[in-house]
């Protein structure tokens, strides 16, 4: 998506205008800003910052748009359409986080697959159990598999992946967050901090690729390299909060995790 069609979604919303000119200010600052960084491992994502304001802007264009289905981009009842409710997921877990911090700022903008060159691996791996400590969430994960470069991630064992709390509060009562018990395939980054090994989700404000317990995957269509024609369209109808603009996708055919590995080792292995 260009940055001129992400400006063009704020026409399907409608907040007060002033609220609306400060939300695209801070949205579209610093546009032509470039984030070098000399190594891979010493780099902290490019969105560490973004904001929970700017979030729950993308939520309102999401929610909004030409009275649709949220998310789905195509009205129910057409063929190739399945319903999330549908689908075979593990019971949702309760887990209560604590207050998000005021006075965050930032900025967010659409996921692009280019943004997989910020990451370290890429995994498929179970969330086992969700912990708060000092202003940032942390997921223990079981890792099952790992896709492209290892960086040092085993299969079979156990990872922490610490990202912002704001990242995960910004989210409550919302799909997009990771939940205890699911089973996600994810990018994660890694940095080096206090001589300590960092690996953080690489995009925490959209919702991550998602395995049904019957083998299916459920996937947004800003992976483009991995959506297919035969892709059955999700309709998000969950009661459930639901913010992400594009389209859910769902396959079920044994080439997913093979072009999910191709994808992985074009980008996770550049410099």
């Amino acid at each position: 998506m260009s940055r001129e069609e992400y400006r063009n979604l704020w026409k399907n919303v409608e907040p007060r205008k002033k609220h609306q000119d400060e939300l695209m200010e801070k949205l579209t600052n610093k546009e032509d800003e470039v984030f070098t960084m000399d190594q891979k491992k010493n780099r902290k994502p490019l969105y560490g910052t973004v904001a929970a304001f700017a979030l729950l802007a993308v939520i309102l264009v999401g929610n909004s748009l030409a009275g649709k289905n949220p998310g789905t981009g195509t009205p129910s009842g057409e063929p190739g359409i399945i319903k999330y409710s549908d689908l075979l997921f593990e019971e949702p877990v309760l887990v209560e986080a604590p207050e998000p911090m005021e006075g965050q700022s930032g900025k967010i903008m659409p996921f692009t697959e280019e943004l997989l060159t910020e990451s370290a691996v890429f995994i498929k791996g179970t969330v086992t159990d969700i912990d708060f400590q000092n202003d940032q969430v942390l997921y223990t994960v079981l890792v099952s598999k790992v896709y492209g470069p290892s960086e040092g991630v085993e299969e079979g064992k156990s990872i922490t992946v610490t990202n912002d709390l704001y990242t995960y509060t910004s989210l409550a009562g919302s799909v997009e967050k990771l939940q205890v018990d699911r089973t996600y395939l994810v990018p994660l980054t890694l940095r080096e901090e206090e001589g300590q090994e960092i690996y953080s989700v690489l995009y925490p404000f959209a919702p991550q690729i998602q395995m049904t317990k019957d083998g299916k995957f459920l996937y947004p269509d800003h992976y483009t390299s991995l959506d297919k024609e035969e892709a059955k369209v999700v309709e998000m109808d969950t009661e459930e909060g639901y913010g992400y603009y594009g389209t859910m996708k769902l396959r079920d055919d044994d080439l997913f995790e093979k072009e999910l590995e191709k994808l992985a080792e074009t980008y996770l292995s550049q410099p």
